[in-house]
């Protein structure tokens, strides 16, 4: 990848590939997770793509992408540790790939800039039909997390561990916030959320580097840049005297159990690859641990896997179980991050562990989505490290160092989401 510098706090990314017959650019702008400033900035992006001046209606922008040989377009919200991204991806045909003499890119880019810079703004303010229709969506995108009983558990157990922390904030919002927001306030939002995010660009493909940085440039033209945000996420480093446990109970069948352990460990240390594989080991992975003994020797759920945090310093572990089964599971996950502690870790699952984490850091490669995500996350940690380098740690790494990332693993806060229903059922 080669990291081109456009300005202050404005970088193009690049990453050479003939794999694909597509073009992919992907522009994020990034600012910190702010509970008075996320609703504001997982509407915005909803609102950009309803319409602009030049293309005023969603199906006026819908057809031209259609005309540009089926060019994707997309926006999304994001978090990554304490900070909030909005991003733009436009995946178009390579031009090598055209009837002779016709030029995509220009058009691509020029349609782009014009839905994200040049909105449709009447007197100050967004339109209101498209703010109030996309403020309903977004209140319906927030209720429904409860649907997904993994996700809401997952949820409420990190906003009660990071109680006080702009970690726990949605990158959603809030409902509360978003209902106040109206075209005005949005708009007034929107010109300082330019003129100070730091701003991400990747594209992967062939083009020649001067040539895609001319686009890069033409895109983001409009930006004047003023005071950029400053983003920091804050390791997670807080000492309780006790485990903090909350139950809630819910008219569901299946029991879902959450623990949240203080990982020691975030993506911009040196040795961040050997909490990664100790993470697969323990309960990343089908041949972990956590999957092995708790779900298959011991039936004590339907799944269980662990996630890390890499930005926040936090380790997830988040399993399905029986009601009934909430102490003994809990017990045994808590006695295989023990085993690993000990050491007790055979040379198989060390080489699995690695085979298994080298084959997916490879398999990014075969996603020009995945490559951009991947590097867009190590750039906000603070890590420099290229695909390449993490799988040659990920080689070196000891059974000692896996066994330093588990002693480092400390549990500080556990969610039991208690189901009511006697039909447990193998739902996830």
């Amino acid at each position: 990848m080669k990291r081109i510098r456009l300005s202050e706090g404005v970088f193009l990314n690049v990453i050479k590939s003939d794999k694909f017959k597509t073009d992919y650019f992907d522009l994020n702008l990034i600012l910190p997770l702010r509970e008075e400033t996320a609703s504001f900035a997982a509407l915005l992006p909803q609102v950009l793509r309803r319409g602009c001046k030049k293309y005023p209606q969603m199906s006026d922008i819908s057809k031209r992408f259609d005309y540009l040989y089926s060019t994707g377009f997309s926006a999304r919200v994001t978090k990554r540790g304490e900070n909030q991204i909005v991003s733009f991806t436009a995946d178009f045909l390579r031009e090598s790939l055209l009837p002779s003499g016709e030029h995509l890119m220009d058009d691509v880019f020029d349609t782009m800039r014009n839905i994200i810079f040049d909105p449709l703004v009447n007197d100050g303010a967004f339109k209101s039909e498209y703010v109030e229709s996309e403020k309903k969506n977004l209140i319906d995108a927030i209720r429904s997390i409860i649907n997904n009983k993994n996700a809401y558990s997952m949820k409420k157990c990190h906003e009660a561990m990071c109680k006080g922390q702009n970690y726990a904030v949605s990158e959603n919002g809030k409902i509360e916030i978003v209902e106040k927001i109206d075209g005005t306030s949005l708009y007034n939002f929107y010109k300082e959320f330019l003129s100070r995010a730091k701003i991400e660009m990747f594209y992967t493909g062939n083009c020649d580097d001067t040539v895609i940085e001319k686009y890069a440039r033409s895109l983001i033209s409009d930006i004047n840049t003023e005071k950029l945000y400053e983003l920091h996420t804050e390791r997670f480093e807080r000492i309780r005297d006790n485990v903090v446990e909350i139950t809630e109970e819910m008219e569901v069948a299946q029991g879902k159990l959450v623990l949240c352990f203080r990982s020691g460990h975030i993506i911009s240390d040196e040795k961040y690859s050997a909490y990664a594989l100790f993470n697969n080991i323990f309960g990343g992975s089908p041949t972990s641990k956590l999957f092995e003994n708790v779900r298959e020797k011991l039936s004590l759920c339907y799944f269980c896997r662990s996630v890390p945090d890499a930005h926040k310093g936090i380790l997830t572990v988040v399993s399905g179980i029986e009601v009934a089964n909430r102490d003994k599971a809990q017990k045994e996950i808590l006695a295989q991050l023990e085993n690993v502690k000990n050491g007790i870790i055979s040379d198989e699952e060390m080489a699995s562990a690695k085979n298994d984490m080298i084959n997916s850091y490879r398999s990014l490669c075969d996603s020009a989505s995945d490559i951009s995500t991947w590097y867009l996350s190590r750039i906000i940690g603070g890590s420099g490290k290229t695909i390449e380098d993490v799988i040659d740690e990920i080689g070196k790494v000891t059974k000692e160092d896996v066994v330093a990332c588990a002693k480092a693993t400390v549990l500080d806060t556990t969610f039991f989401l208690k189901g009511t229903l006697t039909d447990g059922g193998d739902e996830e």
